[in-house]
């Protein structure tokens, strides 16, 4: 994922909890000082919307943070075929340029690198 993307993502979620979090707050005030209201009113209706603001926060980061999973996974499973096509090639190399009894040694106990 690009850089900028990155940067976007973490931008508007953190825009995103300011703003959520000022206006909860806001609302809150307003409520107490309309009056009319217990505090258990007032705690349920900005539980409510602060409990929106979280998930859609949470969505995205915890997207931001699979994608990066993701893609160190990817890397690591490049390098191990990079790794096993290397050792591939040793070993086909080395089957070539080594005696008939070495190789049905090898070919007997490791059948699994000469497939």
């Amino acid at each position: 994922m690009s850089e900028e993307v990155e940067k976007l993502r973490v931008t508007k979620a953190f825009s995103l909890a300011f703003w959520g979090f000022a206006g909860a707050l806001a609302l809150a005030t307003l409520l107490a000082l309309k009056g009319g209201f217990e505090s258990k009113d007032i705690t349920a209706i900005v539980g409510i919307f602060t409990t929106l603001l979280g998930s859609l926060v949470g969505t995205l980061i915890g997207i931001h943070a699979g994608s990066q999973g993701k893609e160190q996974a990817e890397k690591r499973a490049d390098e191990a075929k990079k790794t096993a096509d290397r050792l591939q090639g040793q070993m086909t190399a080395l089957t070539a340029s080594t005696s008939d009894d070495v190789v049905k040694a090898a070919i007997a106990e490791f059948p699994q690198f000469f497939s």
